[in-house]
């Protein structure tokens, strides 16, 4: 790879053998392919690295660490990419598999959008379906608005400005958990934000995992409150007394246009697996049906 990507996807991943494959088939099975991924295996001590290594692509980059934290290998990866975007995934979510071009299209529209997300599709352990959506605040007035209730922007879902990420240094190493509603506190008033309404990312919710172990709270409340003293007046929250929660609708209110969507979705991601030699039904299976599968 000669000329910088337009888009640099980064990805920590910490003992993922289960999931790894399926997020990186469906990156490679993107709609627009001018990207590069770069992976940070943060200590990992199963076959995470094995399988990635496994998954030959030139556009994929393994990089292999101690264990350091997802903040700091979020900034290791961002300072090796090399696109005008950097997007974010995580390693045990899937992508939609025209989330970059329809990410990509709304920035070309909208050149004073720094940051964008989306609507998110939500496969519970427990469901093991998709079986739901979160519907998030789309305009930047909105977001502002919500902020100090909730974190607005799926972090694995949002493709952002390497150039503003790197004049802001990134993520605050300080923070080992919600660093990214942290740097969202630092961005939000240097750039405009919006969510697309469109679901464009899968989120795999596990329970009893030592991140949901970890009371979070004490942290969301310094960092709402440092915003809130940097940036009062900058926005009236009185203005969206109707924005108070994340909204949470089922799947299937999508119909046609959610079915088409996952399906097409997932016969990328088994054409993704059977293309590189790996069990296609089960990738499929682990995609649709939280089915526990890993390669190893």
């Amino acid at each position: 790879m000669t000329d910088a990507p337009t888009i640099s996807v980064i990805m920590s991943v910490y003992n993922g053998e289960r999931y790894v494959a399926r997020a990186l088939f469906s990156i490679l099975a993107q709609s627009f392919s001018d990207f590069e991924v770069i992976v940070v295996d943060d200590g990992s001590g199963d076959a995470t690295a094995d399988i990635v290594t496994s998954i030959r692509d030139d556009r994929i980059r393994l990089v292999r660490q101690e264990n350091s934290g997802i903040t700091k290998s979020l900034n290791r990866a961002i300072l090796l990419a090399r696109g005008k975007w950097v997007a974010r995934h995580d390693a045990d979510d899937f992508s939609i598999f025209n989330r970059f071009e329809v990410q990509l299209r709304y920035l070309d529209q909208h050149p004073d959008v720094g940051i964008l997300g989306s609507n998110c599709f939500i496969q519970p352990e427990r469901v093991g379906v998709v079986n739901e959506i979160y519907d998030y605040p789309q305009n930047h007035e909105e977001i502002m608005a919500v902020f100090t209730t909730y974190n607005p922007i799926v972090h694995g879902a949002i493709m952002i400005d390497r150039a503003l990420l790197l004049a802001n240094g990134g993520y605050n190493e300080k923070y080992r958990y919600v660093q990214d509603y942290e740097l969202w506190s630092r961005l939000l008033m240097q750039t405009r934000t919006a969510n697309l309404q469109t679901p464009l990312y899968v989120r795999s919710i596990h329970h009893g995992t030592s991140q949901q172990l970890v009371d979070k709270e004490p942290i969301f409340n310094e960092i709402r409150d440092n915003f809130i003293t940097r940036y009062e007046t900058a926005v009236d929250p009185s203005r969206f007394r109707n924005i108070e929660s994340i909204s949470l609708y089922p799947a299937v209110t999508l119909r046609g246009s959610w079915n088409r969507s996952l399906r097409t979705t997932l016969e990328k991601i088994s054409r993704e697996a059977r293309r590189h030699g790996m069990p296609w039904l089960g990738t499929r299976l682990h995609s649709l049906l939280y089915y526990p599968w890993s390669i190893s």
